[in-house]
């Protein structure tokens, strides 16, 4: 079951990215959701991907991934990949879990953390 609806409209502060569900996939242990950019250039292969591997008996490890080719100086194409992730214990309850994911969301949207994030390079 995919994480989320498709089409999903997805933005980055500045524009919508509109990406839709292609396909859910095993690899390895994981189980891969993809989504695409469909109206970004083919260049750019712009994809969202979930995944997660639920093998272990007591953990579950789960990433939701942003991957896009970026031109550098010399303008070739080289691919910047971001990842939220998660590994919890099977027992958990749901909504503490969800309350500790929230934070993180909370620090991205903080007034400047993604350029203290890139700065810290």
């Amino acid at each position: 079951m995919p994480l989320l609806p498709t089409p999903v409209i997805l933005s980055d502060g500045t524009d919508n990215h509109t990406y839709t569900f292609q396909n859910q996939i095993m690899v390895g242990k994981s189980v891969v959701s993809t989504y695409l950019e469909l109206a970004a250039a083919a260049s750019a292969q712009s994809s969202f991907k979930t995944k997660y591997d639920a093998s272990s008996p007591t953990l579950y490890r789960n990433v939701m991934q942003v991957n896009y080719m970026l031109p550098i100086t010399d303008g070739s194409l080289k691919l910047a990949t971001f990842n939220i992730s998660g590994v919890f214990h099977k027992q958990h309850v749901k909504a503490d879990l969800v309350k500790k994911g929230k934070i993180v969301a909370a620090a991205a949207a903080y007034a400047g953390a993604w350029d203290n994030f890139i700065s810290q390079i």
